[in-house]
Protein backbone atom coordinates (compact mmCIF):
# COMPACT_ATOMS: atom_id res chain seq x y z
CA UNK A 1 0.00 0.00 0.00
CA UNK A 2 1.01 3.84 -0.30
CA UNK A 3 3.28 5.17 2.28
CA UNK A 4 1.98 7.74 4.77
CA UNK A 5 2.10 11.06 3.44
CA UNK A 6 4.92 11.93 6.13
CA UNK A 7 7.09 9.91 5.01
CA UNK A 8 7.51 12.44 1.81
CA UNK A 9 10.65 14.09 2.94
CA UNK A 10 13.81 14.61 2.06
CA UNK A 11 16.45 11.80 2.56
CA UNK A 12 19.82 11.26 3.16
CA UNK A 13 21.92 8.59 1.14
CA UNK A 14 21.68 6.34 4.11
CA UNK A 15 18.30 6.58 5.09
CA UNK A 16 17.33 5.67 1.50
CA UNK A 17 19.80 2.88 1.09
CA UNK A 18 17.76 1.34 4.38
CA UNK A 19 14.84 1.84 3.15
CA UNK A 20 15.77 0.52 -0.26
CA UNK A 21 16.83 -2.61 1.41
CA UNK A 22 13.80 -3.21 4.19
CA UNK A 23 11.74 -2.87 0.98
CA UNK A 24 13.23 -5.64 -1.29
CA UNK A 25 13.45 -7.74 2.08
CA UNK A 26 10.17 -7.29 2.63
CA UNK A 27 8.76 -7.27 -0.85
CA UNK A 28 8.20 -10.91 -3.18
CA UNK A 29 7.58 -8.42 -6.63
CA UNK A 30 10.81 -6.98 -6.72
CA UNK A 31 12.40 -10.40 -6.71
CA UNK A 32 9.86 -12.12 -9.10
CA UNK A 33 10.81 -8.94 -11.43
CA UNK A 34 14.55 -9.17 -11.39
CA UNK A 35 15.95 -12.45 -11.34
CA UNK A 36 14.82 -13.87 -14.42
CA UNK A 37 16.97 -11.14 -15.86
CA UNK A 38 19.91 -11.00 -13.35
CA UNK A 39 19.96 -15.45 -13.86
CA UNK A 40 20.24 -14.86 -17.52
CA UNK A 41 22.92 -12.18 -16.99
CA UNK A 42 24.83 -14.53 -14.88
CA UNK A 43 24.05 -17.64 -17.28
CA UNK A 44 25.58 -15.36 -20.44
CA UNK A 45 28.50 -14.47 -18.48
CA UNK A 46 29.45 -17.64 -17.64
CA UNK A 47 29.26 -19.12 -20.86
CA UNK A 48 30.80 -16.03 -22.29
CA UNK A 49 33.58 -16.83 -19.54
CA UNK A 50 33.86 -20.19 -20.03
CA UNK A 51 33.86 -20.03 -24.09
CA UNK A 52 37.17 -18.07 -23.87
CA UNK A 53 38.65 -20.50 -21.95
CA UNK A 54 37.86 -23.41 -24.38
CA UNK A 55 38.58 -21.21 -27.01
CA UNK A 56 35.18 -21.29 -28.84
CA UNK A 57 33.73 -18.64 -30.86
CA UNK A 58 32.17 -16.21 -28.97
CA UNK A 59 29.50 -14.73 -31.71
CA UNK A 60 26.72 -16.49 -29.95
CA UNK A 61 27.84 -16.59 -26.32
CA UNK A 62 28.14 -12.66 -27.02
CA UNK A 63 24.95 -12.25 -28.47
CA UNK A 64 23.33 -14.32 -25.90
CA UNK A 65 25.32 -11.89 -22.86
CA UNK A 66 23.35 -9.04 -25.43
CA UNK A 67 19.96 -10.28 -24.63
CA UNK A 68 20.48 -11.23 -21.39
CA UNK A 69 21.35 -7.61 -20.58
CA UNK A 70 18.56 -6.03 -22.66
CA UNK A 71 16.06 -8.33 -20.73
CA UNK A 72 17.64 -7.15 -17.40
CA UNK A 73 16.32 -3.83 -18.91
CA UNK A 74 12.89 -4.83 -19.07
CA UNK A 75 13.20 -6.39 -15.84
CA UNK A 76 14.86 -2.86 -14.06
CA UNK A 77 12.12 -1.14 -15.66
CA UNK A 78 8.89 -3.12 -14.79
CA UNK A 79 10.84 -3.45 -11.29
CA UNK A 80 11.20 0.91 -11.16
CA UNK A 81 7.36 0.63 -11.78
CA UNK A 82 6.29 -1.76 -9.40
CA UNK A 83 8.23 -0.04 -6.62
CA UNK A 84 6.28 3.60 -7.69
CA UNK A 85 3.10 1.74 -7.40
CA UNK A 86 3.85 0.35 -3.74
CA UNK A 87 5.08 3.73 -2.55
CA UNK A 88 2.62 6.47 -4.23
CA UNK A 89 -0.26 4.09 -5.76
CA UNK A 90 -3.47 4.59 -4.89
CA UNK A 91 -4.92 1.17 -5.75
CA UNK A 92 -3.96 -0.77 -3.02
CA UNK A 93 -1.27 -3.49 -3.51
CA UNK A 94 0.21 -3.27 -7.13
CA UNK A 95 0.56 -6.48 -9.27
CA UNK A 96 4.01 -7.46 -11.03
CA UNK A 97 1.61 -8.45 -14.27
CA UNK A 98 0.63 -5.33 -13.99
CA UNK A 99 3.99 -3.76 -13.77
CA UNK A 100 5.30 -6.24 -16.66
CA UNK A 101 2.70 -4.94 -18.75
CA UNK A 102 3.67 -1.19 -18.09
CA UNK A 103 7.56 -2.09 -19.02
CA UNK A 104 5.95 -4.31 -22.12
CA UNK A 105 4.48 -1.01 -22.90
CA UNK A 106 7.44 0.95 -22.75
CA UNK A 107 9.77 -1.47 -23.97
CA UNK A 108 11.22 0.22 -27.05
CA UNK A 109 12.00 3.62 -24.56
CA UNK A 110 13.83 0.45 -22.63
CA UNK A 111 15.50 -0.88 -24.70
CA UNK A 112 16.86 2.97 -26.13
CA UNK A 113 17.80 3.46 -22.64
CA UNK A 114 20.02 0.08 -22.39
CA UNK A 115 21.57 1.10 -24.91
CA UNK A 116 22.31 4.77 -23.55
CA UNK A 117 23.54 3.65 -20.44
CA UNK A 118 25.62 0.90 -21.52
CA UNK A 119 27.78 3.26 -24.17
CA UNK A 120 27.56 6.00 -21.74
CA UNK A 121 28.96 3.90 -18.79
CA UNK A 122 31.59 1.98 -20.89
CA UNK A 123 33.02 5.49 -22.58
CA UNK A 124 33.24 6.95 -18.60
CA UNK A 125 35.12 3.80 -17.80
CA UNK A 126 37.28 3.76 -20.30
CA UNK A 127 38.45 8.08 -20.29
CA UNK A 128 38.50 8.25 -17.05
CA UNK A 129 39.90 4.96 -15.90
CA UNK A 130 36.23 4.83 -13.68
CA UNK A 131 36.77 7.21 -11.52
CA UNK A 132 33.93 9.28 -13.66
CA UNK A 133 31.59 6.38 -13.18
CA UNK A 134 31.56 7.72 -9.12
CA UNK A 135 31.13 11.62 -10.32
CA UNK A 136 28.32 10.73 -13.31
CA UNK A 137 25.45 9.66 -11.01
CA UNK A 138 22.29 10.77 -12.11
CA UNK A 139 22.23 8.56 -14.96
CA UNK A 140 21.49 6.16 -12.16
CA UNK A 141 17.91 6.36 -12.06
CA UNK A 142 17.73 5.80 -15.95
CA UNK A 143 15.10 2.81 -16.17
CA UNK A 144 12.85 4.40 -13.69
CA UNK A 145 12.57 7.49 -15.59
CA UNK A 146 11.93 5.93 -18.84
CA UNK A 147 9.09 4.67 -16.88
CA UNK A 148 7.45 7.86 -16.16
CA UNK A 149 7.40 9.05 -19.14
CA UNK A 150 9.92 11.81 -18.89
CA UNK A 151 11.89 13.47 -21.70
CA UNK A 152 13.75 11.34 -24.82
CA UNK A 153 15.67 8.03 -24.31
CA UNK A 154 17.70 9.62 -26.25
CA UNK A 155 18.61 12.31 -23.72
CA UNK A 156 18.66 10.27 -20.75
CA UNK A 157 21.03 12.07 -18.50
CA UNK A 158 19.69 15.42 -18.93
CA UNK A 159 16.37 14.10 -18.26
CA UNK A 160 17.51 11.97 -15.38
CA UNK A 161 19.77 15.15 -14.05
CA UNK A 162 16.37 17.47 -13.95
CA UNK A 163 13.95 14.82 -11.81
CA UNK A 164 16.42 14.36 -9.43
CA UNK A 165 17.13 18.27 -8.95
CA UNK A 166 18.87 19.03 -5.67
CA UNK A 167 18.66 15.23 -5.39
CA UNK A 168 22.08 14.55 -7.09
CA UNK A 169 23.89 14.95 -4.43
CA UNK A 170 22.18 11.89 -2.85
CA UNK A 171 22.36 9.82 -5.65
CA UNK A 172 25.60 10.39 -5.66
CA UNK A 173 26.21 9.09 -1.91
CA UNK A 174 23.91 6.11 -2.67
CA UNK A 175 26.01 5.29 -5.64
CA UNK A 176 29.12 5.13 -2.71
CA UNK A 177 27.09 2.94 -0.44
CA UNK A 178 26.86 0.51 -3.88
CA UNK A 179 30.12 -0.31 -2.69
CA UNK A 180 28.78 -2.42 -0.13
CA UNK A 181 28.58 -5.20 -3.20
CA UNK A 182 32.38 -5.73 -2.25
CA UNK A 183 31.05 -7.39 1.64
CA UNK A 184 28.75 -9.09 -0.26
CA UNK A 185 30.80 -10.89 -2.53
CA UNK A 186 33.06 -12.31 0.09
CA UNK A 187 30.27 -13.21 2.28
CA UNK A 188 29.08 -15.37 -0.48
CA UNK A 189 32.44 -17.06 -1.01
CA UNK A 190 32.33 -17.58 2.63
CA UNK A 191 29.12 -19.02 2.74
CA UNK A 192 29.66 -21.41 -0.34
CA UNK A 193 32.72 -23.19 1.70
CA UNK A 194 30.81 -23.35 5.23
CA UNK A 195 27.97 -25.01 3.55
CA UNK A 196 30.53 -27.62 1.34
CA UNK A 197 32.29 -28.34 5.21
CA UNK A 198 29.05 -28.97 6.61
CA UNK A 199 28.04 -31.60 3.84
CA UNK A 200 32.01 -32.83 4.10
CA UNK A 201 32.05 -33.16 7.75
CA UNK A 202 28.04 -33.96 8.60
CA UNK A 203 27.66 -35.92 5.45
CA UNK A 204 30.55 -37.20 4.87
CA UNK A 205 30.30 -36.50 0.73
CA UNK A 206 33.83 -36.19 -1.38
CA UNK A 207 33.40 -32.45 -2.69
CA UNK A 208 37.00 -32.22 -3.41
CA UNK A 209 36.32 -30.90 -6.81
CA UNK A 210 33.86 -28.31 -5.65
CA UNK A 211 35.95 -26.93 -2.94
CA UNK A 212 38.86 -26.81 -5.75
CA UNK A 213 36.63 -24.52 -7.71
CA UNK A 214 34.93 -22.78 -5.02
CA UNK A 215 38.65 -21.00 -4.37
CA UNK A 216 39.56 -17.54 -4.65
CA UNK A 217 42.73 -18.55 -7.07
CA UNK A 218 39.73 -19.49 -9.85
CA UNK A 219 38.94 -17.05 -12.37
CA UNK A 220 35.47 -19.19 -13.17
CA UNK A 221 34.41 -19.05 -9.09
CA UNK A 222 35.72 -15.07 -8.98
CA UNK A 223 33.66 -14.30 -12.26
CA UNK A 224 30.73 -16.32 -10.70
CA UNK A 225 30.95 -14.54 -7.54
CA UNK A 226 30.58 -11.14 -9.62
CA UNK A 227 27.84 -11.88 -11.94
CA UNK A 228 26.04 -13.44 -8.84
CA UNK A 229 26.32 -10.25 -6.69
CA UNK A 230 25.42 -8.44 -9.70
CA UNK A 231 22.14 -10.26 -9.61
CA UNK A 232 21.24 -9.83 -6.38
CA UNK A 233 21.52 -6.11 -6.16
CA UNK A 234 18.93 -6.03 -8.91
CA UNK A 235 16.26 -5.17 -6.72
CA UNK A 236 18.09 -2.85 -4.53
CA UNK A 237 19.17 -0.73 -7.74
CA UNK A 238 16.03 -0.47 -8.92
CA UNK A 239 14.45 0.36 -5.33
CA UNK A 240 16.68 3.03 -5.28
CA UNK A 241 16.33 4.97 -8.44
CA UNK A 242 12.82 4.77 -7.64
CA UNK A 243 13.06 6.33 -4.15
CA UNK A 244 15.76 8.87 -5.39
CA UNK A 245 13.07 10.44 -8.12
CA UNK A 246 10.72 10.67 -5.56
CA UNK A 247 13.21 12.25 -3.02
CA UNK A 248 14.13 15.03 -6.16
CA UNK A 249 10.47 15.50 -6.35
CA UNK A 250 9.94 16.19 -2.73
CA UNK A 251 12.63 18.24 -2.64
CA UNK A 252 11.29 20.62 -5.65
CA UNK A 253 8.01 20.55 -5.58
CA UNK A 254 7.87 20.52 -1.69
CA UNK A 255 5.59 17.65 -1.24
CA UNK A 256 7.02 17.43 2.52
CA UNK A 257 4.94 20.77 3.49
CA UNK A 258 2.12 19.70 1.55
CA UNK A 259 1.97 16.22 3.29
CA UNK A 260 2.39 17.61 6.83
CA UNK A 261 -0.65 20.32 5.96
CA UNK A 262 -2.34 17.55 4.75
CA UNK A 263 -2.31 15.69 7.90
CA UNK A 264 -3.40 18.44 10.04
CA UNK A 265 -6.55 17.36 12.19
CA UNK A 266 -9.57 18.60 10.85
CA UNK A 267 -12.97 18.66 12.35
CA UNK A 268 -15.25 15.82 12.20
CA UNK A 269 -18.84 16.83 12.54
CA UNK A 270 -19.86 12.73 11.68
CA UNK A 271 -18.36 11.15 14.80
CA UNK A 272 -19.78 8.86 17.15
CA UNK A 273 -20.74 9.59 20.50
CA UNK A 274 -19.04 9.14 23.40
CA UNK A 275 -19.68 5.84 25.36
CA UNK A 276 -21.60 6.59 28.60
CA UNK A 277 -18.21 5.48 30.97
CA UNK A 278 -16.66 8.42 29.06
CA UNK A 279 -19.92 10.72 29.56
CA UNK A 280 -20.04 10.19 33.12
CA UNK A 281 -16.26 10.93 33.88
CA UNK A 282 -16.51 14.00 31.71
CA UNK A 283 -19.32 15.54 34.02
CA UNK A 284 -17.08 14.33 37.31
CA UNK A 285 -14.65 16.48 36.00
CA UNK A 286 -16.80 19.54 34.98
CA UNK A 287 -18.08 19.52 38.70
CA UNK A 288 -14.57 19.61 39.88
CA UNK A 289 -13.58 22.42 37.76
CA UNK A 290 -16.96 24.29 38.55
CA UNK A 291 -15.75 23.91 42.14
CA UNK A 292 -12.55 25.24 41.32
CA UNK A 293 -13.67 28.17 39.66
CA UNK A 294 -15.94 29.37 42.04
CA UNK A 295 -13.47 28.99 44.78
CA UNK A 296 -11.57 31.48 43.01
CA UNK A 297 -13.76 33.41 41.66
CA UNK A 298 -13.26 36.65 44.51
CA UNK A 299 -9.39 36.48 43.65
CA UNK A 300 -10.15 36.36 39.52
CA UNK A 301 -12.46 39.57 40.00
CA UNK A 302 -10.03 41.23 41.79
CA UNK A 303 -7.80 40.47 39.20
CA UNK A 304 -9.53 41.42 36.26
CA UNK A 305 -10.42 44.91 38.16
CA UNK A 306 -6.70 45.72 38.46
CA UNK A 307 -6.52 44.30 35.17
CA UNK A 308 -8.87 47.49 33.55
CA UNK A 309 -7.41 49.03 30.80
CA UNK A 310 -5.59 52.20 31.25
CA UNK A 311 -7.44 56.10 30.00
CA UNK A 312 -5.21 57.71 28.06
CA UNK A 313 -4.77 60.52 30.00
CA UNK A 314 -3.65 57.92 32.96
CA UNK A 315 -1.54 56.02 30.24
CA UNK A 316 0.11 59.78 29.27
CA UNK A 317 0.83 60.47 32.68
CA UNK A 318 3.05 57.16 33.20
CA UNK A 319 4.39 57.47 30.19
CA UNK A 320 5.87 60.54 31.13
CA UNK A 321 7.16 59.26 33.95
CA UNK A 322 9.10 56.75 32.31
CA UNK A 323 10.55 59.45 30.10
CA UNK A 324 11.50 61.44 32.95
CA UNK A 325 13.06 58.60 34.92
CA UNK A 326 15.03 57.51 32.18
CA UNK A 327 15.72 60.72 29.92
CA UNK A 328 13.79 59.55 27.39
CA UNK A 329 13.19 63.14 25.80
CA UNK A 330 12.65 66.30 26.41
CA UNK A 331 9.32 68.40 26.95
CA UNK A 332 8.78 69.56 23.74
CA UNK A 333 9.38 66.64 22.05
CA UNK A 334 6.99 64.86 24.36
CA UNK A 335 4.36 67.32 23.34
CA UNK A 336 5.09 66.03 19.64
CA UNK A 337 5.38 61.92 20.80
CA UNK A 338 2.55 61.83 23.24
CA UNK A 339 -0.16 63.63 21.21
CA UNK A 340 -1.52 60.70 19.00
CA UNK A 341 -2.46 58.70 22.16
CA UNK A 342 -5.29 60.84 23.23
CA UNK A 343 -6.86 59.96 19.62
CA UNK A 344 -6.56 56.36 19.70
CA UNK A 345 -10.04 55.14 19.89
CA UNK A 346 -11.40 52.20 22.20
CA UNK A 347 -10.91 49.50 20.24
CA UNK A 348 -6.38 50.56 21.10
CA UNK A 349 -6.97 50.71 24.99
CA UNK A 350 -5.42 47.29 25.44
CA UNK A 351 -2.44 47.46 23.34
CA UNK A 352 -1.79 50.85 24.87
CA UNK A 353 -1.95 49.54 28.08
CA UNK A 354 -0.03 46.35 27.36
CA UNK A 355 2.41 49.27 25.91
CA UNK A 356 2.60 51.22 29.10
CA UNK A 357 3.09 48.22 31.32
CA UNK A 358 6.27 46.54 29.32
CA UNK A 359 7.92 50.22 29.55
CA UNK A 360 7.48 50.00 33.31
CA UNK A 361 8.81 46.68 33.67
CA UNK A 362 11.90 47.63 31.47
CA UNK A 363 12.58 50.78 33.36
CA UNK A 364 11.63 50.48 36.97
CA UNK A 365 11.83 46.29 37.44
CA UNK A 366 14.74 45.75 34.92
CA UNK A 367 16.54 48.99 35.70
CA UNK A 368 17.13 48.83 32.27
CA UNK A 369 16.65 52.22 30.40
CA UNK A 370 18.51 51.58 26.87
CA UNK A 371 16.26 49.07 26.33
CA UNK A 372 13.16 51.61 27.52
CA UNK A 373 13.84 54.19 25.48
CA UNK A 374 14.18 51.96 22.37
CA UNK A 375 10.65 50.80 23.43
CA UNK A 376 9.35 53.88 24.10
CA UNK A 377 10.32 55.27 20.94
CA UNK A 378 9.21 52.56 18.75
CA UNK A 379 5.60 51.97 20.17
CA UNK A 380 5.06 55.63 20.07
CA UNK A 381 6.58 56.05 16.32
CA UNK A 382 3.81 52.62 16.27
CA UNK A 383 0.92 54.74 17.40
CA UNK A 384 1.21 57.25 15.51
CA UNK A 385 1.14 55.58 12.39
CA UNK A 386 -1.99 53.88 13.99
CA UNK A 387 -3.68 56.53 14.37
CA UNK A 388 -2.85 57.85 10.64
CA UNK A 389 -4.58 54.89 9.97
CA UNK A 390 -7.01 55.04 11.92
CA UNK A 391 -7.90 58.75 10.35
CA UNK A 392 -7.66 57.48 6.59
CA UNK A 393 -10.23 54.81 7.71
CA UNK A 394 -12.55 56.96 9.15
CA UNK A 395 -12.43 59.27 6.42
CA UNK A 396 -13.23 56.42 3.95
CA UNK A 397 -15.88 55.07 6.21
CA UNK A 398 -17.37 58.62 5.70
CA UNK A 399 -17.03 59.06 2.14
CA UNK A 400 -18.76 55.46 1.74
CA UNK A 401 -21.28 56.42 3.63
CA UNK A 402 -22.39 59.75 2.40
CA UNK A 403 -21.74 58.04 -0.75
CA UNK A 404 -24.73 55.52 0.86
CA UNK A 405 -27.01 58.58 1.40
CA UNK A 406 -26.82 60.43 -1.39
CA UNK A 407 -27.63 57.66 -3.34
CA UNK A 408 -31.12 57.17 -1.44
CA UNK A 409 -34.14 57.37 -3.94
CA UNK A 410 -35.11 60.85 -2.27
CA UNK A 411 -31.51 61.97 -3.05
CA UNK A 412 -31.77 61.29 -6.82
CA UNK A 413 -32.47 64.01 -9.05
CA UNK A 414 -35.55 64.45 -10.66
CA UNK A 415 -36.22 63.92 -14.64
CA UNK A 416 -37.17 66.86 -16.33
CA UNK A 417 -40.52 67.05 -17.91
CA UNK A 418 -41.41 66.44 -21.39
CA UNK A 419 -42.06 69.57 -23.17
CA UNK A 420 -45.87 68.99 -24.85
CA UNK A 421 -45.31 68.71 -28.30
CA UNK A 422 -46.36 71.59 -30.87
CA UNK A 423 -48.63 71.18 -33.36
CA UNK A 424 -48.09 70.36 -36.30
CA UNK A 425 -48.40 73.63 -38.86
CA UNK A 426 -51.60 73.44 -41.07
CA UNK A 427 -50.58 73.68 -45.15
CA UNK A 428 -52.50 76.67 -46.87
CA UNK A 429 -55.24 75.95 -48.43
Amino acid sequence: MAVSALELRPRNAVALMDAALRLCTRNAGVWALTLPGGAAVVAAMLYLAESVRMGWPLVVPSVLLTLAWFLRGLGQGATCHYVQELLLGTQGEPSAWASLKAALGRMPALFIAVAYLLGLNTLVVMVTGGFGYLLLQSHGVGYAAVMQGRGSPLKLYGTCSRLLGPARGTALWVRGLMSVQVLAFFNLHIAFNFLLFLGRKLVGVDLTFAERFASLDNGQWLIFLAVTTFALFEPVRAATATLLLVDGRVRQEGLDLLASVQQLPSRDLGRPLPPPGATRGAAMLAVVLGLGLLTAAPAHAQDTEDAKPLAPAEALRRLGEVAEACEASTDEDAAGLYAPLESLGPGEAVKLDRFVRRVERQAFDEEDCDKARATLTQGLTTMGATVDAQARADARAATARAKDILARPEFAEAAPKAEKDAPEPTAPP
